[in-house]
């Protein structure tokens, strides 16, 4: 017997926007979900790599020798270094996973999907511009391919 309370609940979840990866998929080097990453921040991982980036150059143009107290050996000076050098690496993983990442949800049988909303935006975008789609992608899918039959086809254009 379902859990209807369950599949009520993740229904309304999705259906306002909200998705669940597991943690599995968020933290495993190898999880390619475009908005699932940890230890990212900001809004967006492409505005928040910018910042980031730019906090790294003003810590990198202020190291010196001068960053370890006088007497301290100068192999210290790779325990100051290290966390700069690396701080946006988190950061470009996240900003990496929205070019070549993947949008999946755990979708259930008769529920609301992830995947069915944001490509219905998508194709509704744009159908409402279709300047800026066909031009420049619709000579790009081959002919007989099934992106082709199934989304051109049922475009307003």
């Amino acid at each position: 017997m379902p859990n209807t309370y369950l599949g009520q609940l993740l229904d309304s979840a999705f259906s306002n926007g909200m998705t669940f990866i597991t943690d599995a998929d968020a933290r495993a080097p190898s999880g390619s979900h475009a908005l699932a990453h940890l230890w990212d921040n900001g809004a967006t991982a492409a505005n928040a790599l910018t910042s980031i980036l730019a906090v790294r150059q003003r810590a990198l143009d202020q190291f010196s020798v001068d960053q370890i107290p006088k007497g301290r050996p100068y192999s210290e000076l790779e325990d100051v270094f290290v966390p700069m050098y690396l701080l946006h690496r988190y950061q470009t993983e996240a900003a990496v996973k929205l070019i070549g990442g993947t949008l999946y949800d755990y979708q259930v049988k008769g529920g609301v999907s992830f995947d069915d909303r944001y490509w219905l935006s998508v194709m509704a975008y744009f159908e409402a511009h279709p300047d800026k789609f066909e031009p420049v992608i619709v000579p790009k899918i081959p002919d007989g391919s099934p992106i082709g039959q199934n989304f051109c086809t049922t475009s307003a254009w």
